[in-house]
C-alpha cells in the first residue's frame, strides 16, 4: 500500500474559528446513519447518493442534513464537537461555501485512479477467471 502524499483535511472557517473537515470511513458511516435517520429510513442513506443530489439539486437539501454531514466530517478532527453545536457555527449565508467544502473533502477521500488502472484491474479479473 502506498503512503498518502497529500493532506486529506479541508480547512473550513465557521464563525470565527478554523476547523478541519475530513471524511474518513467512520465519518462517512456517521453521515450515512444520520442521513438515514433524518429521512426516516431503517438503514443508512448512501453518502455518495447524497453528494450527487447536493450537486444536482442543492436547493432541495435540508439544513438538518447539511448540519449532520458537516458534523460527521468535522468529527474526525474535532471529536468533542456535538451535532447540535455545529448548527450554531454557521448561517444560511454560509451554505454555498459549506456545500463546496463538503464536496471538496469527500472528493479527497476518493482514490486517485490513473487511466490505465481500470484496464489493469479488469485484466487482473480476467486472469483470475482463467
Amino acid at each position: 500500500m502506498s503512503e498518502i502524499d497529500f493532506d486529506p483535511d479541508v480547512p473550513i472557517t465557521l464563525g470565527k474559528n478554523e476547523y478541519k473537515l475530513r471524511f474518513t470511513i467512520p465519518a462517512l458511516r456517521k453521515a450515512e446513519i444520520r442521513l438515514g435517520q433524518i429521512n426516516g429510513l431503517t438503514k443508512p442513506y448512501p453518502f455518495n447518493k447524497w453528494i450527487m443530489n447536493m450537486q444536482t439539486d442543492p436547493l432541495n437539501m435540508s439544513y438538518t442534513e447539511i448540519v449532520a454531514v458537516l458534523w460527521a466530517g468535522l468529527s474526525c478532527n474535532h471529536p468533542k464537537l456535538l451535532e447540535d453545536n455545529v448548527a450554531n457555527l454557521f448561517s444560511l449565508r454560509d451554505f454555498v461555501v459549506i456545500a463546496g467544502k463538503i464536496r471538496e473533502a469527500f472528493e479527497k477521500t476518493l482514490p486517485q485512479v490513473s487511466e490505465s488502472e481500470p484496464q489493469r484491474a479488469a485484466a487482473g479479473i480476467e486472469e483470475a477467471k482463467n
